[in-house]
């Protein structure tokens, strides 16, 4: 059991020696079976049967389940939900759909008090049968239904209700759902992967819906330099770099009048996102800078002393031949140099005096 919570970021020799262990332990559950009765053979039956599935005898798995199962009155409610949870997972990772929607339906019928979670499993039968709407549908139960405490199950299902909404008609009333039903640490991601898909499906207008949607949360949740840095942001995801320059001065202009309060909002990983922007920007213009780029690196070095940003800024700026604006830059690159260097001086002198 340990091994199996350890097996995801396993290395090669862990992972070897998991798969011995395991089989010494249905080595030694074999052999105590017969000796043992009433709840504790239930358990040893299905661990066994478990065993068999992690060490890929799925046959040998599949043959304990169907024995427990033809036997219903001899076995607990909870080793039978087992056995078709089994039955099911392996029917599902071998794209036998169809049985494994049968198999989950009759664990759920067995009113098991994880049902939700088996649920969760249920919905992908329907996406990989192309029902999309029926998929969306059965976790929006699911997301209604799990408990608010089991918030990295909630985060699971939410990204799968996205992935799986992508592939259908996407209204605000979804979104909203959506939303509110992500756990707030994975909320924006989970909207950004969301109008991710929809453009990659190529629904261009409903990924444009999706983005709308984030930037009006953003005007709602945000301070007001916050939200131009988003808007920004959802700009230059659009492809909308002229609009996102104009938010950028929007945002230096807000900064520069409200004083950023480090007790209440990151100050720094503000500007680190601010900073990622704009080298994400000049990567994709490596070729052809554009002069909202050069405009933009213009509002961040307003507020920020940054070397490599200025110098970077003063070379962009020559590729295109905006001679003005690189010596400007370049200067201002100088300049920055030589007050860093200062500084280090200072700092080393005042070392060596200690």
């Amino acid at each position: 059991r340990l091994y199996e919570v350890k097996d995801a970021n396993a290395d090669a020799a862990t992972l070897k020696k998991a798969e011995g262990d395991r089989k010494k332990a249905i080595a030694i559950y074999e052999e105590v079976l017969p000796q043992l009765k009433g709840d504790e053979q239930s358990r040893v039956l299905a661990q066994t049967a478990h065993l068999y599935q992690l060490t890929g005898n799925k046959a040998k798995a599949q043959e304990l389940y169907a024995q427990i199962l033809k036997n219903t009155k001899k076995y607990s409610t909870d080793l039978l939900v087992q056995s078709y949870l089994g039955i099911a997972e392996m029917a599902l990772s071998q794209a036998k759909y169809d049985v494994a929607e049968k198999k989950f339906k009759k664990a759920l019928a067995l009113k098991p008090s994880t049902s939700y979670i088996i649920k969760s499993r249920l919905a992908w039968t329907y996406y990989h049968n192309h029902q999309e709407n029926l998929a969306v549908q059965t976790l929006e139960g699911v997301l209604k239904e799990v408990p608010a405490s089991e918030s990295t199950f909630r985060e699971e299902v939410a990204r799968d209700y996205a992935s799986f909404l992508a592939h259908t008609p996407v209204t605000t009333t979804k979104i909203d759902f959506l939303a509110k039903n992500t756990p707030e640490i994975a909320r924006h991601d989970n909207l950004v992967f969301l109008a991710g898909e929809l453009d990659r499906l190529g629904k261009k207008s409903e990924a444009l819906y999706v983005w709308k949607y984030l930037g009006e949360q953003a005007k709602k949740s945000a301070s007001d330099y916050e939200e131009h840095l988003r808007l920004a942001q959802i700009q230059y995801d659009l492809g909308h770099k002229t609009e996102s320059a104009k938010e950028i001065d929007l945002f230096v202009h807000t900064l520069k009048t409200q004083t950023c309060d480090v007790k209440k909002e990151n100050c720094d990983l503000m500007r680190l996102k601010f900073r990622k922007l704009l080298t994400d920007w000049a990567k994709a213009e490596s070729r052809d800078t554009s002069l909202a780029l050069i405009h933009a690196y213009g509002s961040y070095l307003s507020v920020y002393s940054d070397l490599d940003m200025s110098y970077w800024a003063a070379e962009s700026a020559e590729n295109i031949k905006a001679y003005r604006e690189s010596i400007v830059y370049y200067r201002l690159s100088a300049d920055t140099a030589a007050v860093q260097i200062s500084k280090e001086a200072s700092h080393h002198d005042s070392h060596i005096e200690k």
